[in-house]
């Protein structure tokens, strides 16, 4: 046995020595141990992120879409707050249809922001929504995100009162990532809109200076819109498209807001010479016109026929009044 081995040994290839320049083999190879690094840990668990979602759906206000509430935080966020944190959110979502022939799939909504709280903090807001349509896709990514933002910093989302049927500061008071944090449970403070009252800049003009403000806003908003608008829907769109110096500015609704005090636009309107109103159907709210159209159909985008005629600056100046009458 001993024999065979000795003869398979001299049959074997002889193993090349490898040395170092000392002449001194080198030491064996030393093992690395690769070590599983654990994955960070998300820090909203599913279950928290669930809780908080479905506390701030049971305290939003009914009507109030979930995109706007997003958007008060983000792209239309108050300088006092910072200014925007990203230039637009509908620009931030990509749409996944439903899948052919799939029953249960429906559209699915993913958002993603580069930033939460401010431009450049670099805290990136990712929230992925799905509904049976691409608007209800949106606003469940909408109210993710603003679920999200909630358990990441209450203190620093813009949180406008009239979105909410409770308190803003009972609503974050009642975070269930909030409660038991100090000693009345209360560990963040809301970054609430600061309300102004109506007609406060109004109030500090004169009489013909504000009437003329109003007046500005209104001539405005009828060459937008094609000669007559109805001031509980302003398309701001269309005031960019045809004003585009105003983007970015004050919206006019705001503008009208901050000059009349509630009630006072259908007197004004009554007593200027150059606007008329005229009653919705139904008989609640208004239309606004130049004066003596009469009312027509209301356009669905912005006009440049004989309804635009009369053509208004960006100053809010009439430059030429040439109307067509519409009975």
């Amino acid at each position: 046995m001993q024999e065979d081995r000795w003869q398979a040994a001299q049959a074997a290839p002889p193993t090349a020595i490898v040395t170092n320049a000392h002449g001194q083999p080198p030491p064996p190879p030393r093992v690395q141990r690769q070590l599983a690094l654990p994955a960070p840990a998300d820090p909203l668990g599913d279950d928290t992120l669930a809780a908080v979602k479905t506390y701030i759906m049971g305290n939003h206000t009914r009507g109030i879409l979930w995109y706007s509430s997003l958007n008060n935080t983000t792209s239309t966020r108050p300088k006092d707050h910072g200014g925007p944190v990203v230039p637009s959110i509908s620009k931030a979502m990509t749409f996944t249809p439903p899948r052919p022939g799939s029953a249960s799939s429906g559209w699915q909504c993913t958002l993603r922001l580069p930033h939460s709280f401010a431009s450049g903090d670099g805290r990136e807001l990712v929230s992925v929504g799905c509904g049976t349509t691409q608007k209800e896709a949106s606003e469940d990514a909408c109210c993710s995100a603003m679920a999200r933002l909630f358990c990441a910093d209450p203190s620093n989302i813009v949180l406008r009162p009239a979105h909410w049927i409770i308190p803003v500061a009972a609503l974050v008071a009642g975070l269930p990532t909030v409660r038991g944090s100090g000693e009345d449970g209360v560990g963040h403070q809301p970054l609430a809109v600061r309300a102004k009252p109506s007609g406060h800049i109004g109030m500090a003009l004169t009489p013909a200076e504000k009437d003329e403000a109003v007046a500005i806003v209104i001539r405005k908003c009828l060459a937008a819109h094609g000669g007559q608008f109805d001031p509980s829907h302003i398309c701001r769109r269309w005031i960019h498209l045809t004003f585009p110096d105003t983007v970015g500015a004050i919206a006019p609704w705001e503008e009208l807001r901050d000059l009349l005090e509630p009630g006072e636009l259908r007197t004004f309107v009554d007593s200027h010479p150059e606007f008329e109103q005229h009653p919705k159907d139904g008989g609640k709210g208004m239309i606004i016109s130049w004066a003596g159209w009469g009312q027509v159909a209301l356009p669905s985008g912005p006009a440049d026929s004989a309804a635009s005629s009369c053509h208004v600056a960006s100053d809010g100046t009439v430059t030429s009044a040439t109307l067509d009458i519409m009975d």
